[in-house]
């Protein structure tokens, strides 16, 4: 399973990643931290900024996204990250891809690995 955090400026039509964690995501037992870059630009309309939460499982074909309507206090000339969030094959709904999961089938999350988490409170 893999879960993602990630901006829409949209309204929810495009979704820029800020934060992956690939390894027993979620897990209430643990903080999964995730930084919104600093030089993100400012996006205060109503229904258009959101912050978004995806999570992929990797054996079952189940999706499942929560989103937050925020408004970002950003910076002028400000960039949105590039990449996306993970697109995941389904039966039936192909994108050519897969998400890596993380092989704990039935058992409890180890928790966030530290090198995500590392990697997810710095500017992207």
């Amino acid at each position: 399973m893999q879960c993602e955090f990630s901006l829409s400026y949209d309204g929810g039509k495009t979704f820029r990643l800020i934060g992956r964690y690939t390894k027993s995501c979620p897990d209430a037992y643990y903080e999964w931290p995730v930084k919104i870059p600093s030089n993100v630009p400012s996006c205060t309309k109503k229904n258009q900024c959101l912050f978004v939460w995806s999570w992929v499982a990797s054996i079952l074909p189940q999706y499942y996204q929560n989103c937050a309507d925020v408004s970002i206090e950003g910076v002028d000339g400000g960039k949105l990250p590039s990449r996306s969030i993970q697109m995941v094959d389904f039966p039936g709904h192909p994108q050519r891809v897969t998400a890596p999961g993380d092989g704990a089938g039935e058992n409890m999350g180890k928790g966030p690995n530290p090198s995500e988490v590392e990697a997810n409170l710095h500017d992207t």
